[in-house]
């Protein structure tokens, strides 16, 4: 089943530099399909998920890959034993 959602009436930042931000986004199935502004309006359907964002903003998804550098340090002064099938192994 195809899910659709329109934010309208945000501080939509798009991380694209040609376009830094919109007021309206389209969104299917977890991807951006459409990015703008009052003319996404026309979206607005029987089976169009619609949600006023009064002004909210959106950033896209952050994914942080990152280490604190303290812990795994510590950890390299043991012996990893993960997998290991037995205690005397």
């Amino acid at each position: 089943m195809t899910t659709t959602t329109l934010l309208t009436n945000g501080r939509i930042h798009t991380m694209n530099p040609d376009q830094a931000t919109a007021t309206a986004v389209v969104i299917r199935d977890g991807r951006i399909l459409v990015v703008g502004g009052d003319e996404l309006l026309d979206w607005r359907a029987d089976g169009v998920e619609w949600i006023d964002l009064a002004g909210r903003g959106v950033t896209p998804g952050l994914v942080d890959a990152h280490v604190h550098f303290q812990h795994f340090a510590l950890g390299l002064q043991n012996v990893d034993l993960d997998g290991a099938p037995t205690r005397a192994a």
